[in-house]
């Protein structure tokens, strides 16, 4: 993750610009006319699903671009953009507070309870001869036992903590997909102070930078250079 365009080789899954206010019983009206506003950039309607024990209305509707590539999501109480092929966070900017900040407006919301930025990375992984998962390679910081990311044969880590405006997430998992193994490494930053719309941009960016330095200071120095796709000095 960069302030400008992605790294070379950024493995990212997905890209959100997540937006909370006290919830609104009026979404469900107003959002017919947001699929109006949107009907040539997000022509496709997705109902949510939910599982057992799940809020149905608080699961997000999504409209989607005919190439399923970018989304907006609408709730009781929330609207998000996502971007599914992120082009970077200028243009991820830039794409994603005009089509909130309009939706917004269109839903009357003008005061935000909290901002999120979420961004979800996927890495494809061998493994050694012995069955251990090469993380070092990836992470340069010390996992949560005295021997650090070396030797790890399976690893399910999800971490909170406080930062001085709201909250850093940070999870870490591999899981077996298709047949090989994936490293899913997502961090979610949230700005908890609530404000008014007029003020989404600066909190993204907020997040955004905080998102960045945490993800720069976890991430070994090779695998640094294989995202900027350069060879290690």
């Amino acid at each position: 993750m960069t302030t400008g365009p992605r790294y070379p080789n950024q493995q990212l899954r997905a890209v959100a610009l997540e937006t909370y206010f006290l919830g609104r019983l009026s979404v469900f009206t107003d959002a017919a006319l947001v699929q109006k506003r949107f009907a040539e950039a997000f022509p496709k309607l997705y109902v949510p699903h939910t599982k057992g024990g799940e809020a149905l209305y608080l699961r997000p509707f999504q409209l989607r671009s005919a190439d399923d590539t970018s989304a907006l999501a609408i709730s009781l109480n929330q609207v998000s953009y996502v971007s599914l092929a992120y082009p970077g966070h200028q243009q991820f900017l830039a794409d994603a507070i005009p089509a909130l900040s309009s939706t917004l407006e269109i839903l009357g919301v003008d005061q935000l309870q909290r901002v999120i930025f979420r961004y979800e990375n996927e890495i494809g992984l061998g493994r050694f001869d012995d069955g251990t998962l090469p993380l070092e390679s990836v992470f340069g910081f010390t996992l949560p036992d005295s021997e650090g990311p070396r030797g790890l044969q399976s690893c399910d880590i999800d971490t909170t903590r406080k930062w001085d405006h709201g909250q850093v997430g940070v999870k870490i998992g591999v899981v077996t997909e298709n047949g090989g193994d994936v490293l899913k490494f997502s961090i979610v930053v949230a700005v908890l102070s609530p404000g008014p719309l007029a003020d989404l941009e600066t909190r993204a960016r907020l997040a955004h930078d905080e998102a960045v330095r945490r993800f720069e200071s976890m991430i070994s120095e090779d695998f640094r250079h294989f995202l900027k796709g350069e060879k290690p000095a």
